[in-house]
């Protein structure tokens, strides 16, 4: 009787090992870096330029993320972009001319932060800095100016097609360049994929 029971334990204990030793058990949850591509829509919220002949706010924005996904709920990110925020032209006298200037005004933004994945929902909140740049042309001469400034940035996504390794939705995008205080939001469309599992 006493044989069996020390039998029966035994089994127990080895099953016991053998399980928590097996790959399945051993193997840690997996990383996966994702590369998001984006492009849409972008209007800055702001004054129009004083005497302008016509203006245009905003155009197409683009920007790529790199996100690492793990088993927390927090993804951190990285993500670049370009905002172009402003054209227009108006006409002024030089010398007793009219002359036409055109003026210009972009942004490229660098951001990190953390994601939150809510199923088919994605939500992003970054700092970093913008680089804003602003032209102005006038006949034959161009000046450029551009300035370094602490940025906000928010993204909120939704993703209507899913699979494996690819994703395909909508995202809307805000900003915000603090010192400069010029925000804007942008929407278009994201298209996203793992690019490496470790």
């Amino acid at each position: 009787m006493a044989l069996r029971a020390r039998t029966s334990v035994g089994r127990a204990m080895a099953c016991l090992v053998l399980g928590f030793a097996s790959p399945a058990a051993a193997e840690a949850p997996h990383a996966t870096l994702e590369v998001d591509a984006f492009g849409g829509l972008v209007k800055r919220n702001g004054p129009a330029v004083a005497e302008a002949r016509s203006t245009r706010n905003g155009g197409l924005a683009l920007a790529v993320t790199v996100l690492l996904r793990t088993r927390y709920p927090f993804a951190p990110f990285v993500d670049v972009g370009y905002y172009p925020l402003l054209a227009s032209d108006r006409v002024v006298s030089l010398d007793g001319r009219p002359s036409l200037v055109l003026d210009r005004m972009w942004a490229y933004g660098f951001a990190g932060g953390a994601a939150l994945d809510l199923g088919p929902v994605r939500a992003r909140f970054g700092v970093g800095a913008y680089d804003l740049w602003v032209s102005t042309t006038t006949t034959a001469t161009r000046s450029t100016t551009s300035e370094l400034d602490f940025g906000y940035f928010v993204g909120l996504a939704g993703y209507p097609l899913v699979r494996e390794r690819l994703r395909i939705g909508l995202e809307a995008r805000a900003g915000l360049v603090v010192e400069a205080e010029v925000p804007f939001f942008s929407i278009g469309a994201t298209l996203g994929g793992d690019a490496v599992r470790f």
